[in-house]
């Protein structure tokens, strides 16, 4: 009984020793979780705040180089002082101290650049609290740089004669819009307002020029009319501001609305295609188109095919022959019997001799054109079919030709405008030739925007009531052309609205699915808008130049 006792006694101290040795591991292992765990969210603290603290040296040098970017008379202590703000204000939206010894953000002229480096202090969980040994802070650093790059903008203008039409929606209807040949701008017209965007009003707004820096940005002035001309070219480098405000004051109202030979003068005008902005402006629809005829007397430098044939430029408002017009009716509108009321247009897009904007499909007419009784304003459909049965051709600087027109599957469809290689000029409606104008722009500013260029474009006016002609009503030169606008910015904010299939012309959707490079299209009423969206427009170029 004894040894019984015993033996139990001793069972159970053996007991009490095991039980305590699992106690022992048990706080070992317990102390090792909290270890990992502390390590974890130590190693997490500091993860985290190395990604907070990039951030915000990231945003930091993007505000200080935007400070600069936006208004070329800011100071280097202005774009500093606001790069400090911007680091402060994310260091505290993440919890994160900054550190005594992180030095300020400098802007640094020579190179256009902001730098910024930050030190931030995050605090330990475990570390802290080991004896002896314990580290409460532990600094993360973190740097970033922005670089201002130099701005490449073509202004590409409307300068046609409803240009001098009142500046309020529901008047350009109803209000003096026609001119003699040349119009200044007058109060309260809309290319008085277009001058007071660009330019600023004195005392009163920023202008579109005053967010540029002539010393470093390149800026270029294409205005169109009947023809375009570029009344300052682009030198690449810089821009005199006195000479491209001149110019743009200067501007007067005449002719149609060639809004293609204004693509044709940027896009040659331009010395950077690869990085330009255009920023076209317009009231209404193409009135106007530029396309090269024969009449087989002399030698025409602009013919592929090696013909001597001389050259004419036919316009819906005129037609020349080697620069010079020819005496015909078609140019001397309103009143063809009094010399000051003839147009004087705007010089015509000239380009390379192996690229003019559009040239008739197939060989050259086999008998003389008669431009005094062929090529007639008054029907400029009428004109085009006995010119140029074989359609017409747009030949680019690279790249085969592009046809202009609607070339559908089927005779029977409404679209149907082609038939054996040939126009089918019976199917076409009285304005259904100012199609063909908007079209040529479609061509060239595609092929701009393949360059890696960039459109901005401002329709002003009444808006136009949506129909299946993607180009809204092109018979009514009052309404903006939204589709039209924005199918050459391809604007993405505006698919669901004007995103219109139409045969041969590919759609918003169908450009930006390829890659294409977007920008923005900007409907406006009057003034106070105009103003305002040219310096939206200014300032998304000069954010767009940060590096």
């Amino acid at each position: 009984m004894s040894r019984f006792s015993k033996k139990t006694c001793f069972l159970a101290g053996d007991g009490e020793q095991q039980r305590g040795a699992i106690l022992i591991m048990f706080a070992i292992m317990v102390l090792s979780v909290l270890t990992l765990v502390g390590l974890a969210i130590d190693a997490g603290n500091l993860y985290s705040a190395k990604i907070g603290v990039q951030a915000a040296a990231d945003a930091a040098a993007l505000a200080g180089a935007s400070v600069k970017a936006v208004d070329s008379s800011a100071t280097n202590a202005q774009a500093t002082a606001a790069a400090a703000r911007i680091a402060r204000l994310n260091l505290e939206l993440k919890g994160i101290d900054l550190a005594a010894s992180s030095p300020p953000p400098r802007y640094e002229s020579s190179e256009n650049t902001m730098y910024v480096t930050l030190r931030g202090e995050v605090r330990l969980f475990l570390m802290s609290k080991l004896p002896n040994i314990g580290i409460p802070f532990q600094t993360v650093t973190a740097s970033a740089q922005v670089q201002v790059r130099p701005a490449t903008v073509e202004l590409i203008l409307d300068t046609s004669s409803s240009m001098n039409c009142p500046d309020t929606v529901g008047l350009g209807a109803t209000g003096t819009c026609d001119c003699m040949p040349s119009c200044p701008d007058a109060p309260g017209t809309r290319l008085r307002a277009l001058k007071d965007a660009i330019l600023g009003v004195p005392g009163v707004q920023r202008g579109f020029l005053d967010y540029f820096d002539p010393t470093r940005d390149s800026i270029g002035l294409v205005a169109f009319g009947t023809g375009a001309e570029v009344m300052v070219p682009m030198n690449g480098t810089n821009f005199n501001d006195t000479v491209i405000r001149n110019s743009v004051g200067a501007l007067t109202a005449q002719g149609g609305t060639n809004l293609c030979d204004g693509l044709i003068q940027a896009y040659f005008d331009t010395q950077r295609p690869d990085e330009t902005a255009y920023v076209v402006f317009s009231d209404g629809a193409p009135t106007a188109g530029r396309f090269h005829f024969f009449d087989g007397i002399e030698a025409n430098p602009y013919n592929p095919l090696g013909a001597a044939w001389s050259q004419y430029d036919y316009l819906s408002w005129g037609v020349f022959k080697d620069g010079v017009g020819v005496a015909h009716t078609t140019y001397q509108t309103p009143n063809p019997t009094v010399a000051s009321y003839r147009w004087n247009p705007r010089l015509l897009a000239d380009v390379e001799p192996p690229h003019p904007p559009a040239l008739p499909v197939g060989a050259p007419p086999p008998v003389p054109i008669d431009t005094t009784t062929q090529l007639d304003s008054t029907q400029p459909w009428l004109a085009l079919q006995r010119a140029v049965p074989g359609g017409m051709l747009i030949n680019l600087p690279s790249g085969p030709p592009r046809r202009l027109g609607w070339d559908c599957p089927n005779p029977s469809d409404s679209c149907y405008r082609w038939g054996g290689g040939a126009y089918q000029w019976s199917s076409w409606g009285p304005n259904e030739h100012l199609q063909l104008y908007a079209d040529c722009a479609l061509v060239w500013s595609d092929f701009m925007r393949a360059n890696g260029s960039v459109f901005y474009t401002i329709g002003q006016g009444e808006s136009a009531p949506l129909t299946a002609d993607p180009y809204q009503n092109a018979g009514d030169p009052l309404g903006r052309k939204d589709n039209l606008m924005t199918r050459l910015a391809v604007d993405p904010c505006t698919f669901a609205d004007f995103n219109i299939p139409f045969p041969g012309v590919a759609t918003p959707v169908d450009l930006a699915a390829a890659g294409t490079q977007s920008g923005s299209y900007y409907p406006v009423a009057g003034g106070e808008d105009l103003r305002d969206v040219f310096m939206r427009i200014a300032r998304r170029i000069r954010l767009r130049m940060l590096r």
